[in-house]
């Protein structure tokens, strides 16, 4: 019985240890306009891959920004919005 109690212990310290370790493997992961971003990514290159799908970032104000689309109106819309922090 107490190596059964033993094995089984075991078990869940392993299983817990490799979902933890899964978890903390992967970046947060979000799309706006249908570009792929992840938490942390540097500005340069957030502003890069934007422009290059051909959405326009708007000016940015208090370290955040709209990313907007033009339509075939030639009318812009909103897709979303990003906010950079300094990390410290």
């Amino acid at each position: 019985m107490y190596k059964f109690c033993f094995g089984l212990l075991c078990g869940a310290l392993i299983c817990g240890l490799l979902v933890v370790a899964g978890m903390t493997q992967q970046a947060e992961q979000l799309e706006i306009g249908g570009v792929p971003l992840q938490i942390g990514m540097a500005k340069d290159t957030v502003l890069s891959r934007i422009t290059e799908r051909g959405l326009t970032p708007s000016k940015e104000s208090g370290g955040s920004l709209f990313v907007m689309e033009k339509n075939d109106r030639n009318e812009y819309h909103v897709t979303g919005a990003l906010t950079f922090k300094a990390l410290v």
